[in-house]
């Protein structure tokens, strides 16, 4: 597996060295390509076409489930529209001339007001009979029975105007069946309530009136009724009901109601709250577009972030520029994927404001993996500027293709989610990932080539002039600060082109993590952290209170909070029988029975039934001697009287049977959406099982329900999906079962811990929290593939030191890259949405277990379980390991990687000593005459500055042999002895002795140091800097 790793990443590295030397040599193309077209296609934006339907979006496309096909549909169909387009069909709209609020269809078309009084000792209503303290505490003044009679009034007195004609309430309002616009709670503000009030003829919760028995608790709350008598309330409740069947005027008026109540104030301590069957979209765009404007600021923190990273070294060497344009690309490609989309008509929803926050993170997290693998260059002095391009998109490129691949196909799972919310978000989001990739490939490739141009040419990154350097400066008597400012020169090594935020990983972290004790705690630690985990996963809340997804400050939040607080939430179960039965016999009966056994359940009122098979069983009409009696006394006598039931029962078009109707249950007062979801369940459940009857259960509220019943087997199957795909992925990049199976299992641990963080953190489990999960899955495999393939990468004998490597090689970009994906969402907790501050904890915590994840657990893992290196180190018998020739990923002047240099192996008896192959070749001369075998070793390596190059051999460094790209340097061995080397196994992290080369090596030797010689002076005049670099 070793060997299939070590090919595809030097198939890789080829082609990612090819590319990046094409673009160091046209960075003037590279440049003003991407940003000519990625500015265009950004213009886009200006079709952009919102969608804002919240039913739509956040209700499973293959939503509701009954085993009962309700007839006219087809059999085959299997969302959630069949049991509402059902009973649209079976009942017809009858807002217009007989008002059933149970029996609606549709959430309901109206507008609310809540009037509530502040103080803590008065309420609205309240008597004063035989009581003077009471009458002290009286809140019920003229003065605030007229504020909401002015408000009402005005309510009323609203009127728009739609395609030519004028209406107003009277013309839209929903009417009963005497022809009496409906508003629910209006007779609280009548005389007759009002002195029945003062007299303590008002009885609680429920109330006789002339038009029937009433149900206080519906339209008032924070009541004081001893005895079940009112005496005092304080909180009261309007419902402007509207017809169905003018939605387009009733929308109209109910904006002009939002924003006469806007403008509303009653002041003395009463308060209003407001609301309509519009409010919750509004808001819901309102909230996030808002925030929008966070995303400059995003842009300008990220800048200011990159460019204190990457400030090091001088005036001249600084990437402080460099950095700009890395946050450039990243916002280019942001801009591209929102115009391209809008171009193809991908509709916009409110969850998409914050992909911008997302991916800007993701694209600065690529630039720095680049600058990081431009800065193994730096030591390799006599490089061309296009040539260390080629030589960091070697490096870099594989880095930067899994982080962008992995994401890409995390969000690309996305889409198949069963909510258009989670696809929509995901299209985007994926979109935006690979467009960044594209950028930072071009335009970030470009700048590189620029920026290297400008640091090998000796100028200044503010003026672009030649610049001296601070000695000479120092030597001609300038100030300090000018030497700081202006001074500088061409870096020589890595270190002098970092800043503190690139060494300190690297150089504290192994000492830290890998010590024995520090090994303990952090075992304890992950145990501990685990532990809560699970037990947070585990009674995580499921459900989504759809006030959260609109702002704080948004008076539908406030309406909806004291909505729910006063006065809960009661559904009207209607249960729907779709056919004709015998009402009058076994079958009615069995009706009858199925709404005892329903009652039973706990979440529903056991006292509530409004059925007309019930009532009329109960009148002198009923007479079941017969069918047409039945019918008879049923359609002449008890619905004439009864009037409201008439929208309940249903005649074929003979007359001669009932074809459909239905009865209503209501349920306890349930304001968890997961307790609602799981009654539904049951309901369906029940319904079904009654074979000998067509029913089916309704609530116009139960198509938002699905989604709180669906998202949880739709995020494991998302989840389960997109863990197999980053499995292969990994397997394909990293094919190396170990490590594989480490990556799948980090990714694990990684979606637990979420998944707790989300209970501690007060956060519910729905739509919203899945798409954080989504992006979890990513996000874990972009830090933990760095730490497995630094680990790779290494060529140390132990695990321990394979460990060390991997930190000190992976933890630094792990963290900027971190960082900076913080940084981009940082902004986010200064918003009011929901949505933006969910997203930012679940982020932070999704950052912050996939760092801690990588670089303090992974590493300790490895240093017990990784996979050991392999490689044979053979041994003289003086002690001294002999040096070994390290293939390096060096290109040279013809563009092709076929360069070699020899890394001194140092002697295992003095780690301060260094001696080149040559050297130790000579001195071993007189050993290897007498018996000793020698194995010469070659082997690839990502490490360039383990060995001073001062300890190399003159030229050997950049050796060039110029048409071959696969092995030059192998061809010294080949002419020693050619038959004895396996050339299948000379790739990268493995070495390949040379057997028996011979019991006297001295002539071979010999003839090694000449043809080494010979290539030393062949090179001289190719090492030289290309394209006008000096």
């Amino acid at each position: 597996m070793n060997a299939v790793y070590v090919r595809v990443k030097r198939t890789l590295s080829r082609g990612f060295q090819v590319y990046g030397t094409a673009v160091g040599r046209h960075p003037v193309i590279f440049s003003v390509a991407p940003l000519i077209v990625f500015s265009l296609l950004s213009l886009g934006i200006f079709r952009l076409q919102k969608e804002n339907d919240t039913e739509y979006l956040y209700t499973p496309v293959a939503a509701g489930y009954s085993a009962i096909r309700p007839v006219g549909l087809n059999n085959n169909d299997n969302n959630w529209y069949r049991e509402r387009e059902r009973t649209k069909q079976l009942f017809p709209d009858s807002t217009g001339y007989n008002f059933n609020a149970f029996g609606l269809v549709d959430i309901p078309t109206m507008a609310i007001i809540i009037f509530r009084y502040a103080s803590d000792d008065t309420s609205i209503y309240s008597n004063n009979y035989n009581n003077s303290t009471r009458a002290r505490r009286r809140l019920f003044l003229p003065k605030h029975v007229d504020m909401m009679r002015r408000v009402d009034r005005a309510v009323r007195a609203l009127r728009v105007t739609h395609n030519g004609s004028e209406y107003g309430f009277l013309d839209l309002c929903a009417r009963s069946a005497d022809d009496k616009c409906v508003v629910d709670g209006d007779f609280l503000l009548m005389e007759s309530f009002i002195n029945a009030l003062e007299h303590g003829l008002v009885t609680f919760p429920e109330m006789q009136t002339s038009f029937g028995q009433v149900d206080l608790t519906w339209v008032m709350a924070g009541v004081d009724a001893p005895h079940n008598h009112l005496e005092s309330a304080s909180i009261i409740k309007l419902r402007y009901y509207l017809r169905v069947d003018r939605r387009d005027p009733a929308v109209k008026w109910n904006n002009m109601f939002l924003k006469l109540m806007e403008n509303t104030s009653l002041g003395d301590g009463v308060e209003i709250a407001y609301s309509s069957s519009e409010s919750l979209e509004q808001e819901l765009e309102r909230g996030t577009v808002g925030d929008i404007v966070y995303f400059g600021l995003t842009m300008v923190l990220m800048v200011v972030y990159s460019v204190l990273v990457t400030t090091g070294g001088n005036a001249v060497s600084t990437r402080a520029m460099l950095a700009c344009g890395g946050v450039l690309a990243a916002g280019l490609g942001i801009a591209g994927a929102f115009g391209v989309l809008c171009l193809v008509g991908v509709k916009y929803v409110n969850f998409v404001g914050i992909m911008p926050f997302l991916v800007i993170g993701i694209g600065v997290d690529d630039m720095f993996l680049l600058m990081s693998a431009w800065g193994e260059t730096i030591h390799l002095q006599d490089l061309s500027v296009p040539d260390r391009v080629g030589i960091t998109f070697s490096k870099a490129g594989i880095g930067i293709t899994i982080t962008s691949l992995t994401d890409f196909l995390a969000f690309l799972i996305g889409i198949t989610s069963d909510f258009i919310v989670v696809r929509q978000f995901c299209i985007y989001t994926g979109v935006a990932v690979i467009l960044c990739y594209v950028c930072n490939a071009t335009l970030f490739g470009a700048c590189l080539a620029l920026h290297g141009q400008r640091v090998y040419s000796n100028r200044h990154c503010l003026t672009f002039r030649p610049a001296l350097s601070r000695e000479q400066l120092r030597l001609q008597g300038v100030s300090e600060m000018k030497v700081f400012c202006c001074g500088g020169s061409i870096p020589a090594k890595n270190w002098e082109d970092e800043s503190a935020c690139e060494k300190l990983p690297r150089r504290v972290l192994p000492r830290i993590i890998l010590n024995p004790v520090v090994k303990v705690i952090l075992g304890v630690v992950f145990l501990v952290y685990l532990g809560f985990s699970i037990w947070g996963a585990v009674f995580l809340e499921q459900g989504m209170l759809y006030r959260n997804l609109v702002l704080d400050s948004s008076y539908y939040h406030r309406f909806s909070t004291w909505d729910t607080e006063y006065f809960g939430q009661r559904l009207a179960l209607a249960f729907v029988v779709d056919g004709p039965i015998d009402y009058a016999g076994s079958q009615g009966d069995a009706f009858l029975k199925l709404l005892k056994f329903a009652q039973q359940d706990p979440d529903v009122n056991s006292t509530f039934i409004r059925c007309w098979l019930d009532q009329y069983r109960n009148t002198p009409y009923y007479n079941a001697t017969s069918n047409k009696t039945f019918l008879s006394n049923l359609f002449n006598k008890y619905l004439r009287k009864n009037m409201i039931m008439q929208t309940d029962v249903v005649f074929d078009w003979t007359g001669e049977q009932i074809s459909a109707s239905r009865c209503y249950l209501l349920t306890t007062n349930l304001v968890d959406p997961f307790r609602q979801a799981q009654l539904m369940a049951r309901l369906r459940v029940l319904a079904d099982s009654t074979r000998d009857l067509p029913v089916f259960v309704f609530q116009p509220l139960f198509v938002m329900l699905e989604h709180t019943l669906a998202i949880l087997p739709s995020t494991l199957q998302t989840l389960g999906t997109a863990v197999l795909v980053m499995f292969l992925v990994t397997f394909a990049f990293l094919p190396q079962p170990l490590m594989v199976v480490l990556v799948t299992m980090n990714i694990i641990l990684i979606l637990i811990g979420v998944f707790g963080s989300m209970y501690f953190l007060g956060i519910t489990y729905s739509g919203i929290s899945m798409i954080h999960l989504i992006m979890s899955v990513g996000f874990s495999v972009d830090f933990s593939a760095h730490i497995c393939a630094a680990y790779l990468m290494s060529d140390a004998r132990t695990r321990a030191e394979r460990a060390e490597y991997a930190i000190v090689h992976a933890s630094g970009p792990i963290f900027n890259g971190g960082m900076s994906s913080l940084v981009g969402v940082s902004m986010l907790l200064m918003s009011e949405s929901y949505i933006f501050t969910t997203f930012f904890k679940i982020m932070s915590m999704v950052i912050t277990a996939g760092a801690v994840h990588a670089v303090f657990f992974m590493p300790i893992l490895l240093s017990y379980i990784g996979p050991e290196n392999t490689t044979e180190h053979d041994t003289v018998p003086d002690g001294h390991t002999h040096s070994v020739l390290k293939k390096t990923e060096t290109v040279v002047s013809n563009g092709i990687y076929s360069g070699s240099k020899l890394v001194g192996k140092e002697n295992t008896k003095d780690r301060n000593s260094h001696k080149t192959v040559l050297e130790l070749m000579k001195e071993d001369d007189s050993a290897t005459e007498q018996g000793a075998q020698v194995k010469c070793s070659v082997s690839y390596s990502k490490r360039k500055d383990h060995i001073p190059s001062e300890n190399l051999p003159a030229g050997v460094e950049s050796l060039d042999v110029p048409g071959n790209t696969d092995g030059a340097f192998l061809s010294l061995f080949d002419n020693l002895h050619t038959d004895e080397v396996d050339k299948s196994d000379q790739q990268p992290n493995s070495i390949t002795p040379i057997e028996s080369v011979g019991t006297n090596l001295s002539t071979g030797r010999q003839a090694f140091v000449r043809q080494v010689q010979e290539q030393e002076a062949a090179t001289k005049p190719i090492n030289k800097l290309a394209n006008g670099s000096t």
